[in-house]
């Protein structure tokens, strides 16, 4: 049961309440037990650290705006509760309050467009220099799939606080990381949520009868560069995927290396969602998922979304300079996987961005934890762990039947 009768009048105390007082961290209780939280794997380490790295924006703070409108385009409304600073992180707190059990509104996507906005006006402001809130008596799936997402796969820095009474106070407790944890939803990709397509360097000198050994040898550190600037794409872009080199065993072919760009399809995550034992139909989505569920049902796209391109356009100037690189073999990594490592190909180096770049350093530094130096974050037999660790082979892709003609 809720303390507030609306969300008006959650509005109405937490706006005195922070007048009186030099920061919302004042009204918070039972912080300790965030802070004592052992994390039983990188994903509740990762909603640990959010919890943790928002905390100290919070005890010294100034109320900048109280549900006024901050955008800047005429006709636009966009109205975030509170909007504070952290005075002691020099940080913008965006507060987001919500006093109902069902799913009126969808869920979270308010904080999104107050970010943008605030970006709009600050072309310096990071991600991590913005704290989300959100204060909630109530935790309905939709809720909790926003935040997991945004915190697990966006790297967002968010809280969510509890009102409670304790002696007779209203206070904000952390919510139990527990709740956010979403058991029954996947964690891992199934091997059709990524998707991409070789890169063949084809060396055009290797057309000749009396051909020469192929220049590309000597000219792999500018190879190495190509797929250092595609992975800083993918990582610019908040996405999540992995570049492996292969070369070629027997020397007589055209192409003698290659490059396998592999990228989380943008689309195909609209599956999870029923994995969660509560959603378990199309009308147990809410209306943006509904409509994405008709777009991906009707039209059933490849997964190569514009990101995937832009990654590649990114090294290509580089490979031109000294080969011609082709797109070949456009396919969902339960293909491409293998034609990686065959008698013909030999993978040798290997690039991540995203979950899997985190993945990278987490096993790197658990190697050299035990004096284990062979390893280094473009190692091959590294990206081979870091594949397994992410990618459940076991994976129930759950195939969306179309259910109705898409009307314009």
């Amino acid at each position: 049961m809720s303390i507030f009768k609306n969300e008006n009048e959650m509005q109405s105390w937490l706006e005195k309440e922070m007048e009186d007082i030099e920061g919302l961290g004042s009204l918070l209780f039972n912080v300790e037990s965030i802070k004592n939280y052992k994390p039983r794997n990188e994903v509740e380490k990762k909603i640990k650290d959010s919890y943790m790295h928002c905390l100290p924006s919070l005890y010294l703070t100034e109320i900048i705006t109280k549900n006024q409108n901050i955008s800047s385009s005429s006709g636009d409304i966009l109205k975030p509760d509170i909007l504070a600073y952290g005075i002691e992180r020099e940080s913008l707190i965006l507060i987001e309050l919500k006093n109902l059990s069902g799913t009126t509104r969808e869920a979270g996507t308010e904080l999104a467009a107050y970010s943008g906005e605030l970006k709009g006006y600050l072309s310096h402001l990071s991600d991590g220099d913005i704290m989300n809130v959100i204060i909630s008596p109530f935790w309905p799936t939709l809720l909790k799939h926003y935040v997991f997402n945004n915190i697990v796969w966006q790297n967002k820095n968010m809280i969510c606080l509890e009102p409670c009474i304790v002696e007779n106070k209203i206070v904000l407790k952390p919510l139990e990381l527990s709740i956010l944890l979403q058991a029954e939803m996947p964690q891992k990709f199934g091997p059709e949520h990524l998707c991409g397509y070789h890169i063949c360097l084809y060396d055009d000198s290797q057309y000749s009868h009396d051909r020469e050994p192929t220049k590309l040898h000597g000219q792999i550190e500018v190879i190495k560069a190509s797929i250092a600037r595609m992975a800083a794409e993918g990582e610019k872009a908040n996405s999540h995927g992995f570049l492996i080199l292969t070369k070629e065993i027997n020397g007589y072919g055209l192409a003698p290396y290659m490059i396998t760009l592999v990228n989380a399809a943008p689309l195909s995550s609209i599956e999870r969602y029923f994995h969660s034992d509560e959603i378990k139909t199309y009308k147990d989505l809410p209306f943006i998922g509904q409509k994405i569920y008709d777009i991906v049902t009707y039209y059933e796209p490849l997964g190569l979304g514009a990101n995937t391109s832009k990654i590649f356009t990114s090294g290509k100037p580089y490979l031109k300079k000294i080969c011609n690189p082709q797109i070949e073999s456009i396919n969902p990594w339960t293909i491409l996987r293998g034609e990686i490592n065959n008698w013909r190909t030999e993978a040798i180096y290997f690039e991540s961005w995203g979950v899997f770049k985190e993945k990278s350093m987490e096993i790197l530094f658990n190697k050299y934890q035990s004096d284990d130096y062979d390893y280094n974050l473009n190692s091959i037999q590294l990206g081979f762990e870091v594949i397994e660790e992410l990618v459940d082979e076991q994976y129930e892709f759950k195939r969306l039947p179309a259910l109705r003609k898409i009307e314009f």
